[in-house]
């Protein structure tokens, strides 16, 4: 996530659970999506360990599965 170009409309995130790459991850975003275009993240976790998610984001749709918990986070440009 780094290294890429963050010019995308849908991004998964699926990290293997039991791992802090879900929290990366969403750090990385948080500091790099470009501020002027939507995007929208599904996420898929341990559903005992919901992500935190950055400040203004919020689940369009969180559901969960036996021990899957799965959403989708809408990002929207700032004013």
């Amino acid at each position: 996530l780094q290294n890429c170009e963050l010019g995308y409309d849908v991004i998964f995130i699926d990290p293997p659970f039991h791992s802090d790459l879900m929290q990366k991850s969403l750090a990385v975003l948080a500091e790099r999506l470009p501020a002027e275009r939507p995007v929208t993240l599904y996420l898929e976790f341990d559903r005992r360990n919901p992500p935190v998610l950055p400040e203004g984001w919020s689940y369009r749709r969180f559901k969960q599965a036996g021990d899957v918990g799965y959403g989708l986070v809408d990002i929207t440009p700032k004013p």
